[in-house]
């Protein structure tokens, strides 16, 4: 049976402590350390974590009890990628600072990348019970159940996410996620469509959206057509169509047509051969539905199209007439 090919991050990473503005370091802290620490933060903004990490590590020798600090370099390390040591930096950061809730997310990220599910759980739940942190923790917590396959508990952490956060787009995509891995593909669309109505809120999600959503339109169909649901079928490429408007809008239509032929490989390459051939008929019903002049259509689509369905029938003619 087809399900989601795509199912993007949704374990946010928090951003950089700006050290060199911190009052609660104190005046004791050693000049040099604090140079290297400001030095480190202006090259991570730049995007410079290689040289940001170097930094760090000069100050830490000279100033090594600053959790900050060891902070900074978790999630420098982190961000490249070296998450045993992003690890042991953030790790450092909360032994010298029980109630760091932002090292216990990154340490978290950090575990889920190394696979370290159970962990992962128990540093993210070191956040819950401190208000504004809480929604996000849960939506962190829901991501690794979710990668265990925990998809009910999944949803339950995601929505306590919802509840306690308001209207995300983040969290609507995190809900459409688990409502998919459960089949409930209109819900799931219905979520995205949420997401999609919040993107003044966080408009660098609009890729991660559109793949979700993309993935779970083409499911719905797919498994519509093995159903015999004709209307069902269509209503899934006309779907696509609105999606793939929306996308073209916001500049990431390529991302809604990448997942469409990620999806048939993954199908051909399986050899889900029953499957393969629904969803080659919802490709070929979008293709057509796409094109409003009927001959180009045909010239567009070609011997393809034409070997399979009489010349100037319509798709959705010809697809209840293969169904009978």
């Amino acid at each position: 049976m087809a399900t989601n090919i795509f199912e993007p991050e949704t374990i946010p990473q928090v951003s950089l402590e700006p050290i060199a503005s911190m009052d609660s370091l104190g005046s004791d802290l050693p000049t040099a350390a604090l140079r290297y620490f400001s030095e480190g933060i202006n090259l991570s903004e730049k995007g410079m974590y290689g040289e940001a990490v170097a930094s760090y590590n000069r100050g830490i020798k000279i100033a090594p009890t600053v959790p900050q600090a060891w902070y900074n370099l978790g999630t420098a390390l982190g961000l490249l990628g070296r998450y045993s040591e992003a690890l042991e930096a953030l790790e450092r950061a909360t032994e010298l600072l029980p109630e760091y809730r932002d090292a216990y997310q990154n340490k978290g990220v950090a575990l889920v990348r190394l696979g370290r599910y159970e962990d992962a759980l128990a540093a993210f739940k070191q956040i819950l019970g401190h208000g504004a942190d809480d929604a996000n923790a849960f939506r962190s917590i829901g991501s690794v159940l979710l990668a265990q396959q925990k998809t009910e508990e999944a949803l339950c952490a995601f929505r306590e996410a919802l509840a306690l956060s308001g209207d995300n787009r983040l969290t609507r995509i995190s809900i459409g996620l688990a409502l998919s891995r459960l089949g409930s593909y209109a819900d799931a669309n219905h979520e995205y469509e949420k997401a999609y109505n919040l993107k003044e809120q966080e408009s660098g999600l609009h890729d991660i959206l559109y793949r979700a959503w993309t993935a779970s339109i083409l499911s719905s169909g797919v498994i519509a057509l093995l159903n015999e649901d004709i209307s069902a079928f269509e209503e899934a490429g006309f779907q696509y169509i609105a999606v793939l408007e929306k996308a073209e809008r916001d500049d990431v239509g390529n991302t809604v047509e990448s997942i469409l032929v990620q999806y048939r490989d993954q199908l051909q390459k399986k050899k889900h051969r029953k499957t393969l051939k629904a969803f080659v008929e919802l490709e070929l019903f979008i293709e057509l539905m796409i094109i409003k002049n009927p001959f180009e259509g045909w010239r567009a689509i070609g011997k393809a199209m034409s070997d399979r369905w009489p010349k100037g029938q319509s798709a959705a003619k010809a697809v209840r007439e293969m169904r009978r």
